[in-house]
């Protein structure tokens, strides 16, 4: 869904006509009047000032396919083809689709070019904020999906695997000294919930841990993890599970309460509550 936008300026009585699948106000109407859009908007806010030029939104929540036909229809109505206005075409352009041809150019005219630290701070700063509507999530997604992904069936060297694994150790990792808040960590735990891997994925992650070994730190800090307090039969689900175990009446055959159990704590997995109740009926 996007949106169909006109800029004026109020002392000549030219105008723009613009389209974008984002709120144009913060995004391109906003860059049209810092200077950062259509050149001859640009040059005239120079001469009269920002002030001059007023905004409004001719259309709004149109689906994608239209825009196009939208803004060839408004420039015509309002008639802001340059130099009556300031729009350089009759529009539609977004419409088009780029030959092959044009696109291997463009790809080779950018190959080896670096952006500068400045530039990248930039187009950083533009980006910070911005959220996709989920139509366009959605064409994202689909657009990076099997063959179309540029990674589709390659596998990266073991030498560009060591110096990714490299580029994000330490301080050159984007999340080093950064710890999550208990608000998004509970946030991350309810989305992961109830979700199981599949029998493939899983397969997959048993095959990566087998023959691996853990060095003596490593185990050292997993020993550190689980003494104390922060035993997992410490944990909250736990200590629930166990008082509500115990509620039940203790004539109750031992199958049937743990079947109620199984029911009353469905996010726990059915081996550890196995466990838990093995353990209780012990040490009771």
């Amino acid at each position: 869904m996007g949106f169909v936008y006109m800029i004026t300026n109020d002392i000549n009585s030219k105008a723009y006509i613009g389209i974008c699948i984002h709120p144009p106000e913060k995004t391109r109407i906003k860059a049209h009047l810092s200077g950062r859009g259509n050149q001859g908007i640009a040059d005239d806010i120079n001469i009269y000032g920002k002030d001059a030029f007023t905004y409004e939104i001719l259309e709004a929540n149109v689906f994608d396919e239209l825009l196009p036909d939208l803004e060839k229809a408004y420039i015509a109505k309002f008639k802001t083809v340059h130099p009556h206005g300031y729009n350089l075409t009759s529009g539609g352009e977004a419409a088009k689709t780029i030959s092959d041809e044009t696109r291997c150019k463009i790809s080779e005219a950018h190959k080896g070019k670096s952006l500068s630290a400045e530039h990248r701070r930039k187009i950083s700063q533009g980006g910070k904020g911005r959220k996709f509507l989920i139509g366009h999530r959605r064409k994202l997604s689909e657009a990076m999906k099997g063959e179309k992904n540029h990674q589709f069936g390659e596998t990266h060297s073991e030498e560009t695997r060591r110096k990714m694994s490299e580029a994000q150790k330490g301080k050159k990792n984007h999340f080093y000294g950064k710890t999550l808040s208990e608000e998004h960590r509970r946030k991350i735990s309810q989305a992961n919930k109830g979700r199981k891997h599949s029998e493939e994925s899983l397969r997959k992650m048993s095959e990566a841990q087998k023959g691996r070994t853990l060095s003596a730190e490593h185990r050292r800090k997993i020993s550190q993890a689980l003494t104390g307090e922060k035993h997992p039969n410490l944990h909250p689900e736990h200590i629930r599970a166990r008082n509500y175990f115990f509620s039940l009446p203790s004539a109750m055959p031992l199958k049937e309460r743990r079947k109620l159990l199984r029911t009353a704590f469905r996010n726990i997995h059915r081996n550890t509550i196995y466990h838990w109740v093995r353990k209780w009926t012990s040490t009771a």
